[in-house]
């Protein structure tokens, strides 16, 4: 009887088998494609594990989504400007504008305004790599913006949090609004803030690895963290306030960490870094005090060293209070100064202020940002939570407290008005991680089953967030609070340079001043060099002085009679409409072009010439102007025709009378 499993030629039964392919060319087919799978799982696995990866990741995500409309917001400020222009003119020449100033000298550059000691000179580093121009040097902002997540990271790691709270943490960081704001201006505040996470990431370093050798690493740590904080101070006077009270708070987090966790190693070595590094912080704030530095020069914004806001609010309670002994013991200037400081406290810890409408902030503000800070809000309330119910290392509630409380002290001892952009900076990193630890806290209490819509719910809130923030700040409304006031001397400044022809600005001091440098920055900007920098600064020297100022064919004075005479000689004569009273000109009998606002289409400069030869005399101008694009805020590329029917108005010749 014949063998039902009969042996198929092959070896491997019967024909049914061969029916079905050969088993050893299928193996051999097969074992490529298995080999690939593995191999690239083998590579993600090692990717996902790789910390460094996740680090460029989120880097090269939060660079991405800075680079879009770097133009806007489309004007510069005077801070930033001043920051800006000294840059450039360090990187070529190795001094500031007035060509009087050494970076080795510790001292803030004489401006308008004051400004920090080091911050021209960090950006000055990046000067040579970019192209000078309002994109250009917003690559450095943005640099800086990409780059605070990873220190937040950096740290949070170093103080032995979870690396996956970390992440999330850097990760809410990059998408904060304030952080994206920040990364199209090139204030000092950010960049501060940067060196106080690195020089906090050192510090905790020095602490975790101070046993290993050789003994050159514990000295270059060391060294590393002062430098940091050296940088953290000189780049920033509002963040003296933060550095002393942060490195204290850690220090002694730290000490007590280490002693707790590890009783057989002795913690001379670690208690004598501890103390050089605080021994380092503090001759920072004894060298403050000497030589004219930026913090010795703003006692004044400070509740208790300037005196004049304190008597008139002493002066306004008594003169509506009664007339009585027990009236003036409750009103005096110390306990002014106390109601001061508890009305900052409650206004750094307004919900309203940083979880909706910051556009109501003073001096700067910013658009609202709605969905992103309102869904923001609860998820701080969980964090908040999470970190009280914490039970894997109880001492960082006491370390993100006191950071906390640190954190507000340049608020709350300002005697201006409260700015919490950069008085309270570092609040913005902390209520990151504690957002983070909302959504871990949440993700705790989600069954394991619904996860994957919590995840989507999450994914999809940020999404919406921040696709609304792009479209309120870049497109609804591109202008800053203070943009609208700094637009119109890039405005001026183009109008003055399609016609080349001698220009008398009528302008006093400081507006002069930042008249001139945004002439140089948005039209010439691209052409400095040493010649231009040597024949610049006889005028940048007259900062602050109530001096004319000359730059080519462009004048700028506050002398009326010195403005009319060269008006007279030929020249072309702007003046802003609110000086137009004081020098009486006789205009009713010139015709006028008027400049317009980008709000409310109102006047801010007249411009008129002798020979009646104006800009868009052949040109259509409007009755009033609105419903810009933001390609009309580009003034530079337009052609005459279009930026006099965008930007001049058809009105009646204004005179003293009208």
């Amino acid at each position: 009887m014949r063998n039902i499993k009969e042996v198929s030629p092959s070896g491997y039964g019967n024909g049914f088998e061969n029916r079905r392919g050969n088993p050893s060319q299928v193996r051999v087919l097969s074992l490529p494609l298995k080999m690939q799978t593995t191999k690239l799982k083998k590579i993600w696995t090692n990717l996902a594990n790789s910390l460094s990866f996740w680090l460029i990741c989120l880097f090269v995500f939060g660079l991405s989504i800075r680079l879009f409309n770097l133009n806007i917001p489309f004007g510069i400020t005077h801070d930033e400007l001043d920051y800006v222009l000294n840059a450039k003119w360090l990187s070529l020449s190795g001094s500031d504008l007035t060509q009087t100033w050494s970076p080795w000298k510790l001292q803030p550059i004489v401006t308008e305004t004051l400004t920090a000691e080091l911050t021209p000179v960090v950006y000055s580093w990046l000067m040579p790599l970019i192209s000078f121009d309002l994109s250009g040097v917003r690559l450095i902002s943005s640099l800086i913006g990409a780059l605070l997540p990873l220190a937040l990271v950096w740290w949070l790691l170093n103080l032995k949090v979870d690396r996956k709270t970390a992440l999330l943490s850097g990760l809410i960081f990059t998408l904060n609004p304030w952080n994206l704001n920040f990364s199209h201006q090139l204030y000092e505040g950010p960049l501060s803030l940067l060196f106080l996470l690195v020089g906090l990431t050192l510090l905790a370093k020095i602490f975790h690895q101070f046993q290993i050798r050789p003994k050159q690493k514990r000295l270059i740590l060391v060294v590393a963290a002062l430098i940091a904080f050296a940088f953290c101070y000189f780049t920033y006077h509002g963040n003296n306030f933060l550095l002393w009270p942060f490195v204290f708070v850690q220090l002694f987090w730290l000490w007590k960490q280490k002693w707790s966790s590890s009783q057989k190693e002795k913690p001379g070595g670690v208690r004598l870094a501890g103390l050089i590094v605080l021994a380092g912080v503090i001759c920072l704030y004894g060298f403050s005090f000497i030589n004219r530095a930026a913090l010795s020069t703003r006692a004044s914004e400070i509740i208790f060293l300037n005196q004049e806001p304190l008597t008139e609010m002493v002066n306004e309670e008594r003169f509506t209070l009664l007339d009585n002994r027990l009236n003036k013991i409750f009103s005096n200037k110390f306990v002014a100064g106390g109601s001061k400081l508890m009305e900052n406290f409650l206004a750094v810890f307004d919900p309203n202020y940083w979880f909706w409408d910051s556009v109501s902030a003073p001096v700067l503000g910013l658009a609202d940002h709605g969905w992103f800070y309102a869904g923001e809000f609860f998820l701080l309330i969980f964090g908040i939570f999470s970190l009280t119910q914490k039970s894997t290392d109880k001492n960082l509630r006491w370390l993100i407290a006191g950071c906390t409380l640190a954190a507000m002290i340049p608020a709350l001892i300002t005697a201006t008005k409260l700015n919490l952009v950069f008085r309270a900076s570092f609040l913005i990193p902390i209520i990151c991680f504690l957002i983070a630890l909302g959504i871990e806290q949440i993700f705790s209490w989600t069954p394991k089953n619904w996860r994957w819509l919590a995840t989507t719910l999450l994914i999809l809130f940020y999404i919406v967030s921040f696709a609304y923030w792009q479209w309120y700040s870049h497109q609804r409304y591109p202008f800053l609070k203070i943009g609208t006031s700094v637009f119109h001397e890039r405005l001026v400044s183009d109008y003055i340079a399609r016609q080349n022809v001698p220009t008398v600005v009528v302008a006093e001091g400081n507006q002069a001043y930042a008249l001139l440098r945004a002439s140089i920055f948005y039209q010439q900007g691209k052409q400095v060099d040493l010649e231009m920098i040597e024949q610049l600064a006889p005028e940048m020297n007259k900062v602050n002085q109530n001096a004319s100022l000359s730059w080519q064919n462009l004048t700028f004075t506050a002398d009326c009679t010195e403005a009319w005479q060269l008006f007279e000689q030929g020249a072309r004569l702007i003046i802003k409409t609110d000086k137009v009273d004081n020098c009486h000109f006789p205009l009713e009998n010139y015709t006028q072009e008027i400049l317009s606002s980008p709000v409310d289409s109102g006047a801010w400069y007249v411009a008129i010439e002798k020979n009646n030869n104006l800009l868009c005399q052949n040109y259509a101008t409007s009755d009033y102007i609105y419903n810009h694009q933001n390609d009309d805020y580009q003034v530079e590329t337009l052609d005459d025709q279009t930026f006099c029917a965008k930007w001049l108005l058809k009105q009646a010749p204004i005179t003293p009378e009208n």
